[in-house]
């Protein structure tokens, strides 16, 4: 991050060494085509991304001319077409480099390259399998927000996050970093189809997930299915349904759920008409008693297209 404060320029950079910063300076001081030949042959090697999160940074100086005229001449870059840069690692289908774009434009903060991006990966953002820290987590939130604006209100776009070791750390940082820059007074509804299975997600990230139901209308498919909710955290969920008129399918299979998750979810559709199919199957506690509870609800309250639940 950069801050300027009088005649004074301060650069931050947190968590990231100085000898790679350096290299990102180095880089952005060369001519346009050689910057991108360079990180062509860099892909391969593991400090990539760090140099890549430095350029973005270093590089975006040139969109603020009052600040640029700020700082030292040897640091200031030369302009190049990151553009370029990104259509060569999309191309490269790396699930790796495209953490490393990601974070690139959570440094950069440009909303025009973010859609760019978009474009390019058509209308899935896949990382299946793949382990995100929290960091990563905070990259892939500031662009679903950035890019949430022109997802189309009637074909999906696909976010598989399915096995990502996420846990309630990693969910905390999406779900904040989604909050944050998104305008919540936006009327904006968008089809974000989001796949969070098997992350062990606790009832602390339930929590978050609920703050981002009540406070957006970015999802309407949510898949939470594998992770150890229980009934505590899924009341935090359902609660949020109550007001969330955006969300059409909601999936709780094997999530931890009782007769206690299944009352609370009784009296959250009493309320909710927009929920169109639910699962909750695969939660074996869930006794006659609840599911009959549930069904009756159902058949006179909700707006419900289809239920799968537990096979007794």
């Amino acid at each position: 991050s950069i801050v300027s404060h009088g005649r004074s320029v301060y650069y931050n950079f947190l968590h990231l060494s100085v000898q790679e910063m350096l290299a990102a300076v180095h880089i952005s001081r060369m001519p346009a085509s050689e910057q991108i030949s360079t990180f062509d042959s860099m892909f391969n090697d593991a400090r990539f991304s760090t140099v890549l999160q430095f350029y973005a940074a270093i590089t975006k100086l040139r969109t603020s001319r009052p600040l640029l005229s700020l700082v030292p001449r040897f640091l200031r870059p030369v302009p190049a077409s990151i553009y370029d840069l990104v259509r060569k690692i999309i191309r490269k289908d790396s699930r790796v480099l495209l953490v490393s774009i990601l974070h690139c434009l959570y440094e950069a903060q440009d909303t025009a390259l973010c859609q760019f991006v978009k474009e390019r990966l058509g209308n899935v953002l896949d990382f299946y399998c793949t382990s995100l820290t929290p960091v990563d987590s905070i990259a892939i939130g500031y662009f679903l927000s950035s890019i949430a604006v022109t997802i189309s209100s009637t074909k999906e776009f696909r976010v598989n996050l399915r096995n990502c070791s996420l846990g309630d750390a990693g969910t905390k940082s999406l779900m904040q970093s989604i909050c944050r820059s998104i305008d919540p007074h936006s009327t904006v509804n968008t089809h974000l189809n989001l796949q969070l299975e098997m992350n062990e997600i606790h009832e602390e990230g339930a929590s978050h997930i609920a703050e981002l139901l009540n406070s957006t209308s970015i999802v309407s498919l949510l898949w939470l299915n594998g992770n150890p909710i229980g009934d505590k955290g899924l009341q935090t969920i359902f609660d949020a349904l109550k007001q969330n008129k955006t969300l059409k399918m909601l999936n709780v299979s094997d999530c931890g759920m009782t007769d206690t998750g299944v009352a609370s979810l009784a009296d959250a559709l009493h309320i909710n008409s927009t929920l169109e199919s639910l699962y909750i199957n695969g939660n074996g506690a869930i006794t006659e008693n609840g599911l009959i509870c549930l069904v009756e609800t159902v058949s006179r309250h909700s707006g419900l297209k289809r239920l799968d639940i537990p096979w007794q």
